[in-house]
């Protein structure tokens, strides 16, 4: 379960406010964050290989990602099976 947010935008999202910045990949975010919010465990999210789901090093490690297409991805930390400080981030 999704209990916290990094970004505003991210969060407006998550709740069914429309939003220019993320208008180009609405659709497949906002389905992003409903698996993420479903997911009781990090292997609930491993065994979708659609989710593109990967663990993240460099200055994000102890951060995980799920893919949204080939630019965006959605950031969270996982602790106790809940997704905290989410946020969608071109980080390339």
């Amino acid at each position: 379960m999704i209990k916290s947010f990094a970004c505003r935008d991210t969060e407006r999202l998550f709740n069914d406010e429309p939003l220019r910045r993320f208008q180009s990949f609405e659709r497949q975010a906002r389905k992003r964050l409903m698996v993420l919010n479903a997911a009781p465990s990090l292997d609930a999210l491993l065994r979708n290989p659609g989710n593109m789901f990967h663990a993240l090093g460099g200055d994000r490690k102890g951060q995980y990602a799920i893919s949204i297409n080939r630019q965006w991805r959605i950031c969270f930390e996982w602790h106790e099976g809940n997704a905290f400080n989410v946020e969608i981030v071109d980080y390339h």
